[in-house]
């Protein structure tokens, strides 16, 4: 089974909590919580790996949300989104400081929740990636994202990194995979397969455009279809890679750069 997001939920409302975790699990997320104060959310952060944090700014005790949260994002970085029904200027301000993810305004909608927390994995996760100096160019021949029906280009993006892991779009959710699970990618025309120890995702995008999403070094290509974790292989010829029932064929093309990667392990 893949894992969920773990959601903290620090929310004082009743109603609101309520609302809030009834839609969570609904759409395959795992509830920390919910708590009404800071202690509990440090306590509970401490304790549970916690990917997302929804915090609202006016909680119980004598720690608000902000500070609350400040405290918990000194401990380890993770996406935040603010839930408060308080807009003034001295509010934001202070919230700005703490670099939230997003900031949801109540009262507030089930697909604005969606929408935010789609927006804050996204956000979070593509400010851990290198900047565009870093960033190595595209190899000739290399396909950009395709295009949405209306002809834009795709703005909701399906495979987000966060440190170790990586965080998969399926509907309304995010699962989280470990790089270090992943056996293989296989390109299958417009769409990619990611096969992982346990799960299989199918994902349209073309297998360029998943390399560049994902920076992990353990990732080569050894076909002009198919790139692996070399890390996960059971054994391997002149011809193929094997991985428990898998067969990957290894082209002549790739087979130095294949080679090369065992200068890493």
């Amino acid at each position: 089974m893949t894992p969920v997001l773990n959601v903290l939920v620090v929310e004082d409302d009743p109603m609101f909590s309520l609302v809030l975790t009834t839609l969570l699990r609904k759409d395959g997320y795992r509830v920390v919580g919910p708590v009404d104060n800071g202690p509990d959310a440090l306590t509970l952060f401490g304790d549970h790996s916690v990917d997302l944090i929804l915090m609202d700014v006016n909680i119980r005790g004598s720690l608000d949300g902000i500070e609350t949260a400040s405290r918990l994002l000194a401990q380890r970085a993770v996406p935040l989104i603010y839930l408060t029904g308080q807009t003034d200027r001295l509010t934001l301000d202070r919230a700005k400081a703490t670099f939230p993810a997003g900031y949801l305004v109540k009262p507030f909608s089930n697909e604005s929740v969606r929408v935010a927390i789609e927006l804050a994995i996204q956000n979070f996760a593509r400010q851990q990636r290198p900047t565009p100096a870093t960033v190595p160019p595209l190899a000739s021949g290399a396909e950009a994202l395709p295009p949405d029906s209306d002809g834009s280009a795709a703005n909701r993006e399906t495979i987000l990194q966060i440190e170790n892991h990586l965080f998969i779009r399926q509907n309304y959710q995010f699962l989280k995979v470990r790089l270090a699970d992943i056996l293989f990618i296989e390109a299958d025309n417009n769409y990619i397969v990611l096969q992982t120890t346990t799960q299989k995702f199918a994902l349209r995008m073309p297998l360029a455009s998943a390399l560049e999403r994902i920076q992990y070094d353990k990732l080569v290509r050894v076909h002009r279809s198919f790139v692996v974790n070399v890390t996960n292989m059971d054994s391997f010829s002149e011809t193929e890679i094997s991985m428990g029932k898998h067969l990957i064929p290894i082209g002549k093309n790739y087979k130095s750069e294949f080679l090369r990667s065992f200068h890493y392990l």
